[in-house]
């Protein structure tokens, strides 16, 4: 394990796609540590045309990790949930939301196990609708020569960041931290997997950036 560790540089593939030479979870514990202490090699041995099965597990597995610490700490009251976070910050700003909305009379309780699952399905569902956003907007300012699959690949692995949920804090400014992270992760895996220069990489990510934005406005709307 020990020398597995010194040279996860080496490996011709990223770990948790070679599970005959690693094992899943031996396979699953060199990636994220690839991810977080080398993302620019990582997506350097990333392929791009090995099919969507590994990303799949992997964003599931994030996600899964991600909804059951999260209502963990909620319900035991170890956290504030991101919902009553927001409900927070809306009430500071009068000018955004009529305080007297029905937004923001309802109640937000703790998670049920129930809760729990429908998020991990409505995560998930997000996270399609998402990679079709980035790789339209990728397409549209093109940077996504290699296709929709080394898109779905960079930000299945880019969810990584979702194991940030063990720690039992959360405030905007930690929140924050965590999704510039994940951009940066992004960041290194278009200009990696597509091939393209930090330039336009960075030219891709804005508009993703802003269509990500411009949906979440339009979701937002609609709950309203």
């Amino acid at each position: 394990m020990i020398e597995e560790q010194e040279n996860i540089e080496n490996f011709d593939n990223i770990p948790f796609e070679e599970q005959e030479k690693h094992g899943f979870m031996m396979g699953l514990y060199l990636s994220v540590l690839m991810l977080i202490k080398a993302p620019r090699d990582f997506y350097s041995k990333m392929h791009i045309n090995k099919g969507l099965k590994f990303p799949i597990i992997f964003v599931l597995i994030m996600l899964s990790i991600n909804v059951f610490f999260t209502g963990f700490y909620i319900n035991t009251g170890l956290i504030e949930s991101p919902a009553e976070q927001l409900k927070v910050a809306m009430q500071d700003n009068p000018d955004f939301i009529d305080p007297d909305s029905e937004l923001m009379k309802t109640e937000i309780e703790d998670p049920s196990i129930l809760d729990i699952l429908q998020n991990l399905l409505l995560n998930f569902v997000l996270f399609y609708v998402l990679v079709w956003v980035w790789h339209f907007a990728l397409s549209m300012t093109g940077v996504s020569g290699n296709g929709y699959e080394a898109t779905f690949r960079v930000l299945s692995y880019s969810m990584v960041t979702n194991l940030i949920a063990i720690i039992p804090f959360s405030n905007p400014f930690f929140n924050l931290f965590v999704y510039l992270w994940w951009i940066y992760l992004i960041y290194v895996g278009i200009t990696e997997a597509h091939e393209v220069s930090k330039k336009l990489a960075i030219k891709g990510m804005l508009l993703s950036i802003f269509c990500s934005f411009m949906l979440l406005v339009f979701v937002f709307s609609m709950a309203m």
